[in-house]
């Protein structure tokens, strides 16, 4: 799954907060390999020119935990809560990053 913002996020922060929902379970994330990512590129047509197209930084892409898929054809929603703010990375100013 990819999700891209209109600001820097913390990927690691992110995702340790993202839940996604299918039917009446719910199911951790972690961040998407390289390898699948690539996978995901090759198969699906929207999601590599989304992934082409998006800027460095402010974009995610993520897979369930522990090796578990849902049915090709689920319906499924993914929930990002509240505060995410609080994940963006500090913005620049001046040219410096600020701490």
């Amino acid at each position: 799954m990819f999700v891209e913002f209109d600001q820097l996020v913390n990927k690691r922060a992110l995702v340790s907060r993202i839940m996604v929902r299918a039917g009446s379970r719910f199911f951790s994330v972690r961040e998407a390999t390289d390898e699948e990512l690539a996978d995901t590129a090759n198969n699906a047509p929207e999601v590599r020119a989304a992934i082409l197209r998006a800027t460095t930084g402010r974009w995610v892409a993520f897979a369930l935990k522990d090796g578990t898929s849902l049915d090709y054809d689920a319906q499924c929603s993914v929930s990002i809560p509240a505060g995410l703010v609080r994940l963006a990375l500090p913005r620049p100013q001046c040219g410096w990053w600020l701490a």
